[in-house]
């Protein structure tokens, strides 16, 4: 996850190499990627109520469940940065859909990959699945194919900055 918002903040900062709609791109996916992740917390979870069964409290004296609980906290805090800032300079309808879809895509990599959910499953039921999975992002690629009506033309701000405030009075 580090790695995912080090990389997205240094190619973010390069705005002459992005096509506005890339960088829209990347906000969403960023942002679904560092808030769809349930590892740190079914880690920190796992750790915690192991110890609440056995009563044990060796694992606490280790780094690990400290920074298990800390990743699970940075990523979704993380993650807002790039939905608030994607949402500033994109339409809600393309930022939304680009970080459900990669949230929903983190959420069943991390789940099947990395926490062995799919462990014992029949190969079709598994084959159903990432079938589901695929279906749902292409779903949200057909809504972003209007990408070219992505983008804000003017922002809130400047919107209601132009607004001849006295005449709006008095009518």
């Amino acid at each position: 996850e580090v790695v995912v918002a080090v990389t997205a903040l240094v190619m973010l900062r390069c705005k002459s190499f992005f096509h506005s709609i890339l960088r829209g791109l990347l906000l969403g996916v960023t942002a679904g990627i560092l808030m769809g992740n349930v590892f740190f917390a079914k880690g920190t979870l796992a750790i915690l109520s192991a110890t609440i069964e056995t009563g044990e409290a060796e694992a606490w004296k280790r780094p690990t469940p400290y920074l298990l609980g800390l990743f699970a906290v940075a990523g979704p805090v993380c993650g807002q940065f790039f939905m608030k800032k994607g949402l500033a300079e994109f339409k809600g309808v393309y930022m939304v859909t680009i970080f459900q879809g990669s949230h929903i895509t983190i959420a069943c990599l991390s789940g099947w990959i990395v926490m062995g959910e799919m462990v014992g499953a029949v190969w079709w039921r598994i084959a159903i699945y990432w079938f589901a999975v695929a279906l749902i992002i292409c779903g949200l690629l057909t809504i972003n194919t209007a990408a070219d009506d992505s983008t804000l033309r003017v922002s809130t701000y400047a919107a209601v900055a132009n607004i001849d405030w006295q005449k709006a009075a008095t009518t």
